[in-house]
């Protein structure tokens, strides 16, 4: 055989061994979680939206405003948000959970306009880390801080979810807070600030890929794409991570339209005696002395300091923690119940401190 047909046959020989190699893998291999996005599903088991088509929420189409007042999202909407693969206990079988909202557009039960005598009630704003994307509804941290403080008010709490209230950010759901808030007879407004409230590119935080962990009924990893990941990874990690509170120096706009929104709130409840709180929510990246978002924290602190508006920075409670371990999804972010908890926890014992 000449040196053109050895050639010929090694390269065969080590294509047949890389294929061995791929069917091992997929017959034998260790499992990993698929990778596919989240998707939502309508009353009927259709598809209507991605996850992060979040404007699918609201009424976009007028200044949809009932009489009671309520949020800006249709009442009574009821969707499932779905995820391959799920981990935690409070999803379906066909890995989902309920997204309904009750007739003020709220996440949470029907509840009545008025205030019942004796109940202490607080109206949580904010936007997806508030509305609960990728959580049940008994596992938001407006809920799970409703129970906790009945402790300490046992004649009645109430923390009504109005996450996404019209809008994502401050400088959106200002109006609703104003005007419609009050209707509720809240003794306090609790608005959850998100840090991409900051700057929308704040919210890039995936940038570490997500590693590639065992679980059954997965799917098989090819030695290529675990290679693959393997290396990727290992790049990510040997750069340093983005101050991301430089966009704020280079693109102050949204940021100040929204510490103005969020004054703005402030000034027109307290005017009524409704306390105001901005609950300070760390994003879930990177939980270490590395947290990029460090100084996003000190901005947000020294605003409210600066205005006399109340705050609590959740951050402490979050440091140290595995960050896989609080989001929803490998694919999502989002804090989970686990999140969600240390959220209200964090809020719990805020207002335990200064006074309920």
């Amino acid at each position: 055989m000449g040196p053109a047909g050895k050639a010929g046959l090694a390269l065969a020989s080590l294509l047949l061994a890389a294929l061995a190699v791929e069917l091992g893998c997929y017959f034998f291999g260790p499992l990993v979680r698929e990778a596919g996005k989240p998707y939502f599903l309508d009353q009927d088991g259709q598809p209507v939206a991605r996850l992060y088509e979040i404007a699918q929420f609201l009424n976009p189409e007028s200044e949809w405003r009932p009489d009671p007042p309520g949020t800006k999202i249709k009442p009574d909407f009821r969707c499932k948000a779905c995820y391959e693969n799920p981990e935690w206990d409070y999803f379906d079988e066909q890995g989902c959970i309920a997204l309904d909202v009750n007739r003020f557009g709220m996440r949470d039960a029907e509840v009545p306009l008025g205030k019942p005598p004796s109940e202490w009630r607080a109206i949580a704003v904010g936007d997806s880390f508030t509305f609960g994307l990728g959580v049940a509804r008994v596992d938001c941290w407006s809920q799970v801080l409703e129970r906790n403080l009945l402790a300490d008010h046992p004649s009645g709490v109430e923390v009504l979810n109005a996450g996404f209230g019209w809008g994502f950010e401050p400088a959106l759901y200002q109006e609703w807070v104003v005007r419609d808030a009050p209707s509720f007879e809240p003794d306090m407004v609790i608005a959850g600030l998100c840090l991409n409230d900051f700057h929308p590119k704040v919210a890039m935080v995936a940038r570490r890929p997500v590693a590639l962990e065992p679980l059954f009924g997965g799917r098989r990893i090819s030695p290529l794409a675990l290679i693959k990941q393997t290396l990727a990874q290992r790049k990510l990690d040997g750069l340093p991570y983005f101050n991301f509170a430089n966009w704020v120096d280079v693109e102050p706009e949204v940021w100040e339209r929204n510490s103005e929104a969020l004054e703005v709130m402030h000034d027109a409840l307290k005017a009524r005696g409704i306390r105001f709180v901005v609950a300070i929510l760390p994003m879930l990246s990177v939980l270490n002395e590395e947290y990029p978002y460090a100084d996003l924290h000190r901005l947000a602190r020294e605003f409210c300091s600066a205005r006399g508006i109340e705050f609590v920075d959740l951050l402490p409670k979050f440091m140290g923690r595995d960050e896989r371990s609080l989001w929803v999804h490998p694919t999502d972010q989002h804090p989970n119940h686990i999140g969600h908890a240390l959220i209200a926890e964090g809020i719990g014992d805020y207002l335990r401190e200064s006074g309920l």
